[in-house]
């Protein structure tokens, strides 16, 4: 677990930013996560604690926002990495859901590639979209269901990619090195 503070440093060496420029560099990050759903995977006491899986989201998140992506284009892609993918891990008293961002962390260290896209659909509606292997293959009933429902995605017309698990593993071998 990490606190940005810790973090800063190892993302400012991944950007190459100056020494003179690390303070607005600090404020820019530190205002990236307030401003978007990147959530904090514990608290202590009023400091804010980051695991694998969150630093992994804000790091995507940031690479997207400094490639020019408007607050409305991030926020689906961060509200994603957040929410909880089709992974369960078991808790005492029962099954908690892995979030997609620490899913991809685990999918690296199991040495898989794939990469995370943002996707604008027809109907001018973000989606996330990864292009890691399903775990369970997907239900043509589920899949008729949504589409009846209207809810299934657009015809793609842009999308944005990224590639999260080459960013994922450079994140991860610079933070061992902290630790």
């Amino acid at each position: 677990m990490f606190t940005l503070a810790e973090i800063i440093p190892v993302f400012a060496s991944l950007d190459n930013v100056p020494a003179k420029d690390i303070a607005r560099y600090e404020k820019a990050l530190r205002n990236l996560v307030q401003r978007n759903h990147l959530p904090p995977s514990d608290q202590r006491g009023r400091v804010f604690m980051y695991d694998e899986g969150a630093l992994s989201a804000i790091r995507l998140v940031q690479i997207a926002n400094e490639f020019g992506l408007d607050r409305t284009a991030i926020d689906p892609l961060a509200r994603w990495l957040a929410e909880s993918g089709t992974r369960r891990r078991k808790v005492t008293g029962g099954w908690l859901g892995v979030t997609h961002s620490a899913e991809a962390v685990e999918r690296v260290q199991n040495g898989e590639e794939f990469s995370v896209s943002l996707v604008l659909g027809a109907d001018y509606r973000y989606c996330v979209e990864a292009s890691w292997s399903l775990d369970q293959p997907k239900s043509e009933r589920v899949e008729n269901s949504l589409r009846l429902a209207g809810l299934s995605n657009a015809p793609a017309i842009a999308r944005f990619s990224l590639p999260a698990s080459s960013i994922i593993v450079e994140l991860l071998s610079s933070l061992n090195e902290v630790d």
